[in-house]
């Protein structure tokens, strides 16, 4: 099990031995513990803006199984990764020496609260099983979902029904699922997952089709492309800064945000359009008898 170990930092390092004890104890029970002070900064060797070491913390959060919270000291940095931790469905776990005052809101978030006398104690603990999901593919199931619900709004559509607008400048069924199939080809595939990817933009929004048959088995293939890319992406990569070409600097996991926001954002935009579509066609004239 991989373990990330929140622990007040200190700029001399003090507390090195109560750190190199606690990750003994761990690596005695066949864990792996992650500690930036140790793996990031290396005793000081390394020096990271606080921003830069924060991004190194967060991807670190990502890769751990469960977060093992130190509390013989209090500190701000030490709240901030346990409520990321919590926030993000990572299990929080905290220690702290007999008498240790915990934090009423840190006891709220813990799956268990354990006290020790010494070190050693610490084989004791009952790490929670792993049964996070992959989180990476948490977010990918419900942007497949909104597109899935969005091409299901062109089902038994005619070329006509395809390429209605509501309004000379409103955008036509076709041209919503042919957008956003785009932009999840260029940003999920291309930013995120490294394969490079060619889009004209503007031209998806000029697209009419006679069929949408064509649309739904590019979309079968990209997300069967996709989904086997991020089941062998890492979590800590999500970290990492890409350059977005619309909107700048974010990280991978901004990206499946956005990209989740703005699928469900034009699967709202189909469905409308879909309604006024129908509300234009011909009502069938009651029969007399």
């Amino acid at each position: 099990m991989k373990i990330y170990l929140a622990i007040k930092y200190h700029a001399d390092h003090s507390n090195r031995a109560a750190i190199e004890a606690i990750a003994a104890v761990m690596a005695a029970q066949g864990h792996e513990t992650c500690c930036v002070a140790r793996d990031v900064e290396q005793w000081g060797a390394v020096i990271l803006a606080a921003d830069a070491l924060m991004q190194h913390s967060f991807a670190a959060i990502h890769a751990a199984d469960v977060v093992l919270v130190d509390l013989t000291e209090k500190g701000v940095g030490v709240g901030i990764e346990a409520g990321y931790a919590h926030a993000n469905g990572i299990p929080v776990m905290t220690i702290a020496p007999v008498g240790a005052d915990v934090l009423e809101t840190l006891r709220g978030i813990s799956t268990q609260l354990f006290f020790y006398t010494v070190y050693a104690d610490l084989a004791q603990l009952s790490l929670p099983l792993v049964t996070r999901p992959n989180q990476i593919l948490v977010f990918w199931r419900f942007i497949t979902s909104s597109v899935d619900r969005l091409l299901a709004c062109l089902d038994g559509l005619d070329t006509t029904e395809l390429n209605w607008r509501p309004l000379p400048h409103a955008n036509s069924l076709i041209v919503l699922a042919t957008h956003i199939t785009g932009n999840i080809e260029e940003t999920v595939l291309g930013l995120i997952c490294g394969q490079p990817r060619v889009r004209d933009r503007e031209a998806e929004f000029h697209v009419t089709a006679a069929d949408s048959a064509a649309l739904q088995q590019r979309w079968q293939t990209l997300q069967t492309e996709i989904a086997q890319q991020l089941t062998q992406l890492p979590p800590s990569d999500l970290a990492r800064v890409r350059l977005h070409p619309r909107r700048g600097q974010l990280t991978g996991w901004e990206i499946l945000l956005v990209v989740a926001r703005h699928a469900a954002e034009h699967l709202a935009h189909a469905e409308l359009t879909r309604d006024l579509l129908f509300a234009q066609r011909p009502t069938s004239p009651v029969s007399s008898s």
